[in-house]
């Protein structure tokens, strides 16, 4: 029998008013990238508001808390679990922050909705912004109003420097999404890249 350590989570960390309105604003999505998925929680709310037999992908280190405790089969089970009910389903246990895994992302890339809810540090969730958000055309992200994260300093830079915006907070954690495809051309020339050898999935119709 495996010890569960008393920090790890038993269900979603977010509020439900938050939650739903995510939800609400990804639904229909034919493509997602999760960086940080933990115990794969927010990926099967996803997976169940997208497409049947969407393009799900994961991002995580598979690893929890000060004693890092090993997660990764228990994201695997999910993603087995997705693959099973007809989802195009897939986890790459890494650092998002190597080049092994900016390199998958972007070879299986572009997706409808990136959520980056990973490395909450303000260097870390940048890295994690600039490697991958430029992948979707809605980018969400967890925490933009909690105070001992850098990840509210990242979120108020985004909304100063011009990007499309939008943001659900109703507690001391916040969501928020960035619309990649309706910013000024300024700023989505930095986020356009060229992927050739990419699977040519087809983006969902934003409205």
């Amino acid at each position: 029998m495996v010890n569960f350590p008393s920090y790890l989570p038993n269900r979603l960390q977010q509020t439900e008013e938050e939650w739903t309105w995510l939800l609400d604003k990804m639904a229909g999505s034919e493509s997602i990238l999760e960086v940080g998925s933990c115990l794969g929680y927010s990926l099967w709310g996803f997976a169940l508001r997208a497409i049947k037999g969407a393009k799900i992908r994961s991002i995580d280190m598979g690893l929890v808390g000060p004693e890092r405790f090993d997660v990764s089969d228990i994201l695997g089970g999910a993603i087995k679990a997705l693959r099973q009910v007809g989802y195009d389903a897939e986890v790459l246990i890494a650092d998002s922050h190597s080049p092994e895994a900016v390199e998958w992302a972007h070879r299986q890339g572009p997706y409808d909705f990136v959520y980056i809810d990973g490395d909450h540090s303000y260097e870390g969730v940048k890295a994690d912004w600039e490697n991958y958000g430029r992948l979707g055309d809605m980018v969400g992200f967890h925490d933009i109003n909690h105070g001992h994260h850098g990840v509210r300093q990242l979120w108020t830079e985004l909304k100063k420097q011009g990007y499309h915006t939008e943001e659900k907070v109703t507690s001391h954690q916040g969501t928020g999404l960035v619309y990649l495809d309706q910013c000024p051309t300024s700023l989505r020339s930095r986020n356009v890249i060229s992927t050739p050898t990419a699977p040519k999935w087809r983006r969902r119709a934003l409205t």
